[in-house]
């Protein structure tokens, strides 16, 4: 199954609009649409806001977001979420959180997100990194890591001829003998 289908990244800079915050997006940086939501119960709730994220196969962890960004586009005080530990993240020790992300969809060859369609759920046994707004270098939007990809067994094809990127399921194999 696709989550992501032949999704469009440039090699220009642009802007996106984030609840009328206006967000810059530098060259090649690969942007996908996500939720963050309580880790129980597990199933989708469609009032849950979705924002963007830069998907960065550079971050070794699963996912990577500021207190502002949490609480302003997702609508969710960390204290909400269970802590489950801490990891360094820049040289500082940080909490982790347990939360679900939900990666959505994109229409074929385009930017935008399918609205109609449930998002796809990471399972992330070590929790979302919350960092603090102040003493940790800043990103104008939250990380997607390359660990959450990993965990969850997914298939991420980025092309580079044509400047997409594609994320599937793993293909089960089922052999009749």
């Amino acid at each position: 199954m696709n989550i992501l289908n032949r999704l469009p990244y440039s090699k220009k800079h642009s802007t996106l609009s984030v609840r009328e915050e206006i967000v810059s997006v530098k060259p090649y940086q690969i942007i996908v649409w996500v939720s963050v939501a309580p880790a129980s119960p597990r199933e989708w709730n469609p009032a849950t806001p979705a924002f963007p994220a830069i998907l960065d196969i550079g971050t070794n962890h699963n996912f990577v977001i500021s207190r502002s960004h949490l609480v302003r586009w997702g609508g969710i005080q960390p204290e909400f979420l269970r802590r489950l530990g801490t990891t360094r993240l820049d040289d500082k020790r940080l909490i982790t959180r347990e939360a679900d992300i939900w990666l959505y969809s994109n229409w074929k060859g385009q930017l935008e997100y399918r609205r109609e369609k449930p998002p796809y759920r990471l399972n992330l046994n070590e929790g979302i990194i919350i960092r603090p707004d102040e003493g940790i270098r800043r990103t104008p939007l939250p990380l997607l890591g390359l660990r959450a990809l990993t965990h969850n067994e997914l298939v991420t094809i980025i092309d580079g001829a044509r400047l997409e990127v594609t994320i599937r399921t793993a293909r089960k194999m089922w052999w009749p003998w």
